[in-house]
């Protein structure tokens, strides 16, 4: 079957002049191995990267012990009786200590946090890079569709010459011509929906890369694509998955930093008092501790822990969820697959012949102009459900795609 290709940017930039292209040189066309290498770099993922790496001050700092505390005191003779001649001067150094064990604690559950961070920013690239196969599918089904309407439109002109030819020479009526422009303006208002449309799944794919101003062309039509076999299992790697494991063992790990910071931390203190008439010296030193008799950290514990249980139970809902959206995205692909492979057999091959044979007929005066419009229009219709059904069979492949790789895949 010929796939048809036409000059949409020409059309597209006359519909709308003053958009103005990016600034980086973006190209004209481009496919959808180069879209989704772009996606690797657009603004959004850069941003949630780099919130991720954020989080390594989080380890950083849970890796560090609490700072001592210097505290100097003065105490000098105010009334009543002296019991010393002079003042006394306080300097003492404290040191809170966490236990063996906390500190490890923390840091596992601060690099568990990045860790979850970093699947995220993986999974933002990945719902980027399948928003971007559909907007792709979606341009070049518009593409396609308006190359139908800018066919129908040379078609149609081209048997309204027919027709005023007819009816110029006496063997036509002045209805038929009347009818015949009336279509051929029907059909070029189509046009121009179908070249809005286009534009707007053009300038979809630049608002996604953060390029204002962009209208890509996408190379190609929508069977040059490959198409997505089904699979039997999940990927273990698919993002979606990672990040639910990711925010279980988060949460685990958080819950074990909260149950090791149950018993408080101890402080040390050293320091010296000096006093004056008379004059001496003293050392000083002591360990205090508060008593958890009251506060254990039970409501922190019991909060981490809860929250392990609800990431444990989200883990495997997302398992679920999308084992099942699998299962339906494989039934819905096979299906649309054999539907568009029949409607090719049983209909598509046969266009060709219809608008050729009613054009004929109507040329040897068998038919009307009615008949021959009913055939031209029945023609443009059927050649456009064609891009429908195929442009419905990639997007399900780009559903099954999501469901079982999470766009592991980059082409």
């Amino acid at each position: 079957m010929t796939h048809l290709r036409a000059p949409w940017l020409a059309l597209v930039l006359a519909l709308a002049p003053t958009i103005v292209r990016a600034q980086d040189a973006m190209p004209d066309e481009i496919s959808l191995a180069d879209l989704l290498d772009r996606a690797q770099r657009s603004p959004r993922v850069r941003v949630e990267a780099a919130l991720a790496e954020a989080y390594r001050g989080d380890v950083r700092e849970a890796g560090q012990h609490p700072n001592p505390v210097l505290s100097y005191e003065v105490a000098g003779f105010l009334g009543g009786i002296e019991t010393n001649g002079g003042s006394q001067q306080e300097l003492r150094v404290s040191q809170p200590l966490l236990w063996p064990g906390q500190v490890d604690r923390r840091i596992d559950a601060a690099r568990a946090r990045l860790d979850l961070a970093r699947a995220r920013t993986d999974a933002l690239r990945a719902a980027l890079s399948i928003e971007l196969r559909r907007a792709y599918v979606a341009l070049l089904g518009a593409q396609e569709r308006a190359a139908v309407l800018v066919e129908a439109e040379t078609s149609m002109e081209r048997l309204a010459s027919i027709v005023r030819g007819r009816a110029e020479a006496g063997a036509g009526r002045r209805w038929d011509v009347t009818r015949i422009e009336g279509e051929l303006a029907s059909v070029r208002a189509a046009r121009d929906v179908a070249a809005a449309e286009l534009l707007a799944a053009s300038a979809r794919i630049g608002a996604l890369l953060g390029a204002p101003g962009w209208l890509p062309r996408a190379r190609g039509v929508l069977a040059d694509l490959p198409p997505v076999r089904p699979r039997d299992e999940l990927l273990e790697d698919h993002p979606m998955l990672v990040v639910a494991r990711g925010a279980h063992r988060a949460a685990v790990m958080r819950a074990e930093a909260e149950r090791a910071l149950a018993i408080p931390p101890i402080e040390l203190t050293l320091g010296t008092i000096v006093s004056t008439a008379p004059e001496g010296g003293y050392l000083i030193g002591g360990v205090a501790m508060p008593l958890p008799f009251f506060d254990a950290n039970q409501g922190a514990i019991e909060r981490a822990e809860r929250e392990a249980d609800a990431a444990e139970l989200a883990r495997d809902a997302t398992r679920l969820e999308l084992e099942a959206a699998l299962a339906g995205a494989r039934r819905v692909v096979s299906l649309r697959r054999d539907a568009l492979a029949a409607y090719e057999r049983e209909v598509v091959e046969r266009l060709p012949l219809l608008a050729e044979m009613a054009e004929a007929a109507y040329q040897g005066g068998e038919v009307g102009v009615f008949e021959v419009l009913d055939a031209v229009r029945a023609t443009r219709e059927l050649r456009t459900e064609r891009v429908d059904r195929e442009e419905s069979l990639r997007l399900s492949e780009i559903d099954l795609l999501e469901a079982a790789l999470g766009a592991a895949l980059a082409d």
